[in-house]
């Protein structure tokens, strides 16, 4: 991005200006960040069915060479279990060994597990006796939406898979954007989705707000035992 394409705005711009340069910004930064990932499954990776899989063996290259990290194997395939989507690994065919696409991969990547943090912080060592607002709470905003914020595409859609990740990484305030439904059954059931929004972005895919209530219920509590702050927007008339 070239920061004098600022320069042609002078002292002011308008609201739509702003949002289309923003837009840009964003678009640009989250292609970079696409091709380095891309760039280290790719170079990471092998080809099963006309598809690129990171296996076991694989991983372990990555690890060693660009994380400086080096684990027992049995390690390895515990945490790859754990990031893989079930989903997935039941449509691969059963001759394919232990591995990750390129979604399973960046999910390892953007979990707790692979933090910057120091792992001792992972423990509570903190007075947890005081009243709630006291606590800066680990918060998501627009939680069911996978991608981007801002620029609206197929890696931007809602899914449900959104609330398990947030939840498995800590965080303890979600949010459901609610909006009028459809008959379901005979009742009308309420939808989850993100209506438009600056700049006249469009509405997302939709979930139903049942099915994101049994997400929260099933995972709310797997890695931390701390209270689920839900935060609702309510649309619905």
């Amino acid at each position: 991005f070239d920061p004098n394409t600022l320069d042609k705005f002078g002292e002011s711009c308008t609201r739509e200006e702003w949002f289309n340069l923003l837009n840009r910004i964003m678009k640009e930064q989250n292609e970079e960040k696409e091709n380095v990932l891309s760039g280290i499954f790719s170079k990471y990776s092998e080809e099963f069915n006309e598809e690129k899989l990171m296996t076991a063996k694989n991983l372990a290259e990555f690890l060693k060479h660009h994380q400086n990290e080096n684990l027992e194997d049995a390690e390895i395939s515990r945490m790859m279990k754990i990031h893989q989507d079930k989903e997935k690994v039941d449509q691969r065919d059963p001759y394919i060994p232990l591995c990750w696409d390129y979604e399973e991969f960046t999910g390892y990547i953007c979990s707790q597990v692979n933090t910057i943090v120091d792992p001792k912080e992972d423990e509570v060592h903190h007075d947890m006796t005081r009243p709630l607002s006291m606590y800066w709470i680990n918060s998501s905003h627009n939680t069911y939406l996978q991608g981007s914020q801002l620029v609206l595409s197929k890696s931007g859609s809602a899914n449900i898979q959104a609330y398990e990740k947030a939840l498995r990484m800590g965080v303890r305030c979600i949010e459901i954007d609610v909006w009028n439904g459809t008959k379901v059954g005979g009742e009308i059931m309420p939808m989850v989705y993100r209506g438009i929004a600056l700049g006249g972005l469009p509405i997302s895919s939709k979930l139903r707000l049942d099915d994101v209530l049994n997400t929260i219920n099933c995972h709310a509590f797997a890695t931390s035992q701390y209270p689920v702050i839900i935060s609702i927007e309510d649309h619905c008339n």
